[in-house]
């Protein structure tokens, strides 16, 4: 992110007035092209020097010479100062800018529409033979240009364009009058009448002043915007005394600027030129301030960096110590499991052992159980023979 402190262009113009300066300090005061310019010197601070930032911050980088100084900010920086985007000002700038060139484009038409419409209906009430065709026609052009106008128009081209249609209008309407004998300053006087009855005109011209009054403060909030990243500089660098001064002019600036796009809307020329001398003393004073203080600033700002940067490299190296801690606890802790996974397989092994000898033990006494049951049924089925004989024998003997 860029930020140049600048007091730059402050402009608003009003009729056929112009006031040039110096080079370095110019008002342009010009209604008819609706600009109100203040261009001052660069009210700016310049800190020079290359500097290497570690983590989430940005290269510091920023070039000093006398007459062009300029900001390359850190995130940190453009985060804690809460910077305003001069990019997005300066686009509103330019919104504004075409808002009131539209603005004037159609005020511009619709007054030419109305001369034309003020000549046509004096001739038709008194002299109702000439032939108004051609002025007729010409109105109809300007109404179409008219409904066509947008804020993308080239105002440059419609204005030539119109211009040329009103010399072409101006001389079928002197053939006119000499043809007919009509008295200028009759015509002169029907369309000042004819405009004050109508409202259109008015209503244009309103639209007009508004549309110049908000130019005004757009074009001022650029150089507003320039400033006050200046004075939060000067707040988070300087002194409070230091940073209090440099707000004064601000709050005096933006003051004339207020009244400035009130005399704008108003078309008011004198106020205008009074008022734009006093916003460029005060740009003067601000740009003599900064430029006072910019070397005060410089130094604040490169201790205030390095400070940072010592603070990051001592976060650094504690980082690495209690990453390198944490490492070796890991390390540790996998060595623990290791001897676990050891032990645990050592257990299993002669566990695994001692279940083989008792199921051989189980097996040996099955077969010796096995073999004493044979030996007592043989005894007991020896037993049961010998009762038999020895029943056999006492039957025989009772048969006998």
């Amino acid at each position: 992110m860029s930020v140049s402190v600048l007091a730059e262009e402050v402009s608003v113009e009003d009729d056929d007035t112009s006031v040039e300066l110096d080079e370095d300090s110019t008002i342009i005061v010009d209604t008819e092209d609706v600009d109100v310019e203040v261009t001052a010197e660069e009210v700016d601070v310049d800190v020079t020097e290359d500097e290497e930032t570690e983590g989430e911050s940005e290269e510091v980088e920023t070039e000093e010479s006398d007459d062009d100084l300029e900001e390359e900010l850190t995130e940190g920086e453009a985060e804690e100062l809460d910077l305003e985007d001069v990019n997005e000002v300066e686009e509103e700038e330019e919104n504004s800018e075409a808002e009131t060139a539209y603005a004037r484009g159609y005020y511009f038409l619709t007054d030419k529409i109305l001369t034309a419409e003020a000549i046509i209906k004096f001739l038709n009430e008194n002299f109702p033979d000439v032939d108004t065709s051609a002025i007729e026609e010409y109105k109809s052009k300007l109404e179409e240009m008219r409904d066509s106008l947008t804020e993308d128009s080239d105002f440059n081209e419609v204005e030539e364009e119109v211009k040329s249609l009103i010399q072409e209008a101006r001389e079928n309407v002197t053939d006119l009058i000499e043809e007919n004998s009509v008295d200028t300053e009759d015509i002169h006087e029907a369309v000042k009448d004819y405009k004050e009855e109508s409202t259109e005109d008015d209503e244009a011209k309103e639209a007009w002043g508004l549309a110049r009054s908000a130019y005004a403060k757009a074009k001022a909030r650029v150089v507003l915007a320039r400033l006050h990243n200046y004075q939060k500089f000067a707040d988070r660098y300087l002194g409070e005394d230091d940073a209090e001064e440099f707000a004064a002019i601000i709050d005096e600036l933006e003051a004339i600027i207020d009244q400035i796009a009130e005399a704008a809307e108003n078309f008011d020329k004198e106020k205008i030129d009074s008022l734009v001398e006093q916003a460029k003393d005060l740009l003067d004073e601000a740009k003599n301030n900064a430029k006072d203080k910019r070397d005060g600033l410089k130094e604040a700002r490169r201790e205030a960096i390095q400070t940072a940067k010592e603070a990051r490299e001592n976060a650094k190296e504690a980082s690495d110590v209690a990453g390198q801690a944490v490492k070796e606890a890991k390390e540790a802790r996998k060595e623990a499991r290791e001897a676990a996974k050891e032990a645990r397989k050592f257990g299993s092994a002669r566990a695994l052992t001692t279940d083989d000898e008792s199921e051989s033990d189980e097996v040996s006494e099955d077969y010796e159980n096995e073999d004493e049951s044979e030996d007592e049924s043989d005894e007991e089925e020896a037993d049961d023979n010998e009762s038999d004989n020895e029943e056999e024998s006492e039957d025989e003997e009772l048969e006998e």
